[in-house]
């Protein structure tokens, strides 16, 4: 799955998000891989290779948490 996107200075860029996985110790939790670069193209060598942690809360919510970049009020900002 392949996501365009722009960074604030407004430069194209590209999010590929890839399948997710299973924890086999924890049933209820789960991780999502993901490549972005600058510039939106396939052929470039990814800036950065990362994983967002997620976890099925008991009242069926979904908790998740990337492994870089901040979390500020509900936005993700990815800073390399």
């Amino acid at each position: 799955m392949w996501f365009m996107w722009y960074n604030s200075v407004h430069d194209p860029g590209y999010l590929r998000f890839f399948s997710g996985r299973i924890d086999p110790a924890d049933p209820s939790h789960f991780t999502i891989d993901y490549d972005v670069a600058l510039v939106h193209d396939p052929q470039a060598i990814p800036i950065l290779h990362g994983t967002i942690d997620g976890w099925l809360r008991d009242d069926d919510s979904i908790l998740l948490e990337p492994t870089h970049g901040l979390v500020k009020l509900g936005t993700w900002s990815l800073s390399y």
